[in-house]
């Protein structure tokens, strides 16, 4: 299994596992539930990262998608898959609890400006440790998304009940945890709090672009030779160059950005032995100008 249907699996999976683990650890009644909840999200992003970019919420792939990290079809098939396993998740539970007595109480001034805020931190978190070009290969992004669930659900818990995730937010509800009548409140306040990060994402990270956009023009010489002015022999071989680009292009927390290349030249230099060296020279639309030694 490859591409999106790939992606859609493993956010299923994740999110299922995720919810399940939530309504396990609300029903233990256990002082540690919200360390519990932050430890299995930190679990899953690492074991599923690799795969989908393991975000296990709506609200995360939203921020993502507005940040430029996803397409349209991964961002509506994350969705589905996210809620799909969020209440498949929360069936199973109730084959092994009870349903809750009695749905949470909120207040919905209290609770909705919360779950924003906390949305807005989760996100920020996600798109600045875990697709942010300063930080990419890191190896602390999974610590930093759990630390920063179990810090909400451990604060605020007691005023929204600690969802910052719409997914999880309708397994509560099937679950018995939440009140139907609230849904909404889980659905718009973390969608809020998701465009907000993402917003100020991009703001104060606007070279972010650039930089994905270098590397992405530091090509092999084998493919440096395909380009325009570089011993591309036909448009055909530049056109299929440019689709095999534009496929590269992936929907993964660490989203990739094809740069458009606009101009390229090659040029032959001689040392004092005579021997030719070739380069390509390759300037991009953002700017960026990279020099590739060519065979």
């Amino acid at each position: 299994m490859i591409g999106t249907p790939r992606k859609a699996l493993a956010e299923a999976v994740a999110t299922f596992l995720f919810v399940l683990a939530i309504i396990a650890a609300v029903n233990s009644g256990s002082p540690l539930t919200p360390l519990a909840i932050g430890f299995t999200l930190m679990v899953l992003v690492y074991s599923t990262g690799h795969i989908s970019g393991a975000h296990l919420n709506p609200a995360v792939s939203l921020g993502v998608f507005l940040r430029g990290g996803l397409s349209v079809a991964d961002f509506v098939s994350y969705l589905v898959a996210q809620f799909a396993g969020g209440a498949l998740a929360a069936l199973v539970a109730l084959a092994v609890w009870p349903a809750g007595e009695k749905a949470m109480v909120i207040e919905v001034g209290p609770a909705f400006l919360v779950e924003a805020l906390f949305t807005l931190i989760l996100v920020w978190v996600v798109l600045n440790s875990a697709t942010s070009k300063d930080t990419a290969g890191n190896s602390f992004y999974g610590l930093a998304i759990g630390a920063t669930v179990f810090v909400g659900a451990a604060t605020v818990g007691s005023i929204s009940g600690g969802g910052f995730n719409p997914a999880v937010a309708l397994g509560l509800s099937v679950s018995g945890h939440f009140a139907w009548g609230s849904l909404w409140l889980y659905i718009v306040a973390p969608a809020v709090g998701a465009i907000i990060a993402a917003l100020l994402f991009r703001v104060l990270n606007a070279d972010d672009a650039r930089k994905i956009a270098a590397d992405r023009v530091e090509a092999s010489p084998r493919s440096a030779a395909s380009l325009p002015g570089c011993g591309a022999s036909s448009s055909r071989q530049r056109r299929r160059l440019r689709r095999r680009s534009a496929a590269d292009v992936t929907a993964t927390t660490v989203p990739t950005i094809t740069p458009m290349i606009v101009s390229s030249t090659r040029s032959v230099s001689r040392s004092a032995t005579g021997v030719g060296a070739a380069r390509c020279t390759i300037r991009s639309a953002s700017g960026v100008t990279n020099t590739i030694a060519m065979p």
